[in-house]
């Protein structure tokens, strides 16, 4: 499918080039077979410039201009310098010398990829042990319910046309398409494998494809790794996602405000800015300091793991090894606020407390594999 979408590419402009040439041609004939051809090529060049201008549209993403006039030259012009702004063009290796060619970018990545993905032995105990109890039996009966083919129909089609389709290169649009033919089969098999409790190892392959966040980035630290999912992949996610959505508001503390409804993330900006100008105030009193974009489900199971640096933050503060800080009378006090996979920490400015904190984030690294980003 991809090769044959890299050969398509160059394939437009040879035959709308010939559709207005015959057309040229047929213009100045006056016979009926003349007339009957010249509105058949007019047809195909018509088709043609639809599907020049779609394929372009696709590869633009462009997502706010729906209708209007034709826009091919716009959507290659936005294509074309997506392309050049994703370019990576040279690698740092960890010895400090440069990949430029594209075979040492390629090992550069893979190496890094490799190393980040390698499983790692864990230490799950001091985490698990602070999990308590949040989901009722009635909550989790509604988790385990029978799967309907409506779930996966709205999963579906809540999903934009001409998202980037994975290693099959088919896009949501496809399945939209064609849904009356396919539903029904892909509903029953999706349910299958759901039951069986894994999934075919084609179906969960994906794209790494590298963002840039940064312009001309050097090291691969500075790419966003991406990744492009298949659309079967994806319409089981979301049915996982659409029933567990409902349900995180009272497993997830109120210390997190990302990809939960009703939380904004500007909240906890908020907080943080106002127990920072409550330090800079203050003037007596002890000191205080303070201290991943491809499938649909990672979100949510990201926010639950999560909850265990927070469980272990509790139980510190709990022992009164760690103190949080209150900006007022009454208030409750914070040694922790998270925004997705950023965090800040507050505590008392004592050594003890330093050591306290770099224990519970070593006992966290341990358990979850992530660690401090400094």
């Amino acid at each position: 499918m991809d090769a044959w979408g890299k050969k398509l590419r160059s394939r437009f402009r040879a035959p709308i080039e010939a559709c207005r040439c015959q057309l040229l041609t047929l213009r100045d004939r006056q016979d009926s077979q003349s007339a009957s051809r010249f509105s058949e090529v007019q047809t195909r060049l018509y088709t043609l410039l639809i599907q020049e201008e779609t394929f372009w549209k696709q590869r633009s993403k462009i997502y706010w201009l729906k209708d209007g006039d034709c826009n091919t030259k716009f959507f290659h012009a936005i294509a074309s310098s997506r392309r050049k702004h994703n370019l990576i063009q040279h690698l740092t290796r960890n010895d400090g010398s440069m990949a430029t060619d594209q075979t040492g970018i390629c090992k550069v990545a893979h190496t890094y990829f490799e190393d980040l993905y390698k499983d790692k032995v864990s230490s799950f105990g001091p985490v698990l042990q602070n999990v308590t109890h949040c989901i009722s039996e009635s909550d989790n009966d509604a988790l385990l319910q029978p799967f309907s083919i409506t779930e996966f129909r709205s999963a579906l089609f809540s999903m934009h046309d001409n998202k980037s389709p994975g290693l099959d290169g088919v896009n949501p649009g496809f399945y939209k398409i064609f849904w009356d033919l396919l539903g029904l089969e892909l509903f029953h098999a999706c349910v299958q494998w759901l039951k069986q409790g894994s999934l075919p190892h084609q179906l969960s392959q994906t794209n790494i494809v590298l963002i840039p966040k940064i312009e001309h980035p050097t090291s691969m630290k500075d790419p966003r790794p991406i990744s492009l999912c298949n659309v079967i992949y994806k319409i089981i996610l979301k049915v996982l996602a659409n029933r567990l959505k409902p349900l995180l508001p009272a497993c997830i503390s109120p210390e997190q405000s990302a990809f939960m409804e009703n939380r904004s993330i500007l909240d906890n900006v908020m907080v943080a800015n106002e127990i920072i100008h409550y330090l800079k105030c203050k003037t007596r009193g002890k000191q205080a300091r303070g201290l991943r974009q491809g499938d649909l489900l990672s979100p949510y199971l990201f926010i639950i793991c999560t909850e265990g640096l927070s469980l272990l933050l509790r139980q510190a503060e709990a022992r009164g090894i760690l103190h949080g800080v209150k900006v007022c009378r009454g208030a409750p006090p914070l040694t922790h606020i998270l925004f997705a996979d950023d965090c800040f920490l507050f505590c008392k400015a004592t050594t003890d407390e330093g050591h306290t904190l770099k224990d519970v984030l070593q006992q966290y690294e341990q358990a979850s594999g992530q660690s401090i980003n400094l």
